[in-house]
């Protein structure tokens, strides 16, 4: 997504910056669906009885949490991906905007 130059400075790729993005909520994706995935298998565990039942049901709860936190932070990044090359751009619009009008 970005890269420093024989300068120093760092540059943004927008192009790459948005399939950054679009992996990433790929990713958020293929996480809901684990997620899902974990929740079917805690409704089963649940139905049994004994220890390994039990361990099952906590194990596959904690998993479809961990899966939706991994989904959200997916997510926010993504988002905050976004937000920050539309910051740039339009930065970069006034600054050339201010740089014409001298």
């Amino acid at each position: 997504m970005a890269y420093r130059d024989e300068s120093g400075r760092i540059t943004i790729d927008e192009a790459a910056a948005a399939a950054d993005a679009a992996r990433l909520r790929e990713a958020a994706g293929l996480l809901a669906e684990a997620k899902d995935e974990f929740l079917n298998a805690l409704s089963e565990a649940e139905a049994l009885e004994g220890n390994a039942a039990q361990f099952l049901a906590e194990s596959s709860r904690n998993m479809a949490d961990g899966a939706q936190e991994l989904a959200d932070a997916c997510e926010e990044t993504a988002s905050d991906m976004e937000r920050t090359v539309q910051y740039y751009e339009e930065l970069d619009r006034n600054l050339r905007l201010a740089a014409e009008n001298l």
